[in-house]
C-alpha cells in the first residue's frame, strides 16, 4: 500500500470520527434541551398542587412530601417575621422624618 492510500485512509477515518464527534454534540444538546422541558413541567406542576397539599385539599402521605411542607412552613413564618421587622425598620424611619430636627 502506498503512502498516498494510507494518508488517504487515515484522512477519511478522521473525517468519519469528526463526523460522529459532531452527530454525538448535535443529539448530547438536544438531550439536554429535551431534559431542560421535562424539568420545567415538573416545575410547573408544584405551584399547582402545593395550594391543594396547604390546604388538605390532596393528601400525600410521602413523608418526604410532608418534610417539605414542613419546610416551606418553617420558612413562611421566617419570611412573615423579617416582613415585620422591615415593617418596624419603616415606621421608625417615617417617624424620624416626620420629627423636626433641633436648631443649634
Amino acid at each position: 500500500m502506498s503512502i498516498f492510500m494510507k494518508a488517504k485512509g487515515a484522512a477519511g477515518d478522521l473525517a468519519a470520527a469528526s463526523k460522529r464527534q459532531a452527530q454525538r454534540g448535535k443529539l448530547e444538546l438536544e438531550l439536554r434541551r429535551l431534559e431542560s422541558k421535562v424539568n420545567s413541567e415538573k416545575d410547573a406542576i408544584g405551584p399547582l398542587v402545593y395550594p391543594l397539599l396547604e390546604a388538605g385539599t390532596l393528601q400525600v402521605d410521602l413523608i418526604e412530601v410532608q418534610d417539605h411542607m414542613m419546610t416551606i412552613s418553617e420558612l413562611s413564618s421566617e419570611i412573615a417575621e423579617r416582613r415585620a421587622e422591615m415593617e418596624a425598620l419603616g415606621q421608625a424611619q417615617a417617624g424620624e422624618e416626620e420629627r423636626p430636627t433641633e436648631a443649634m
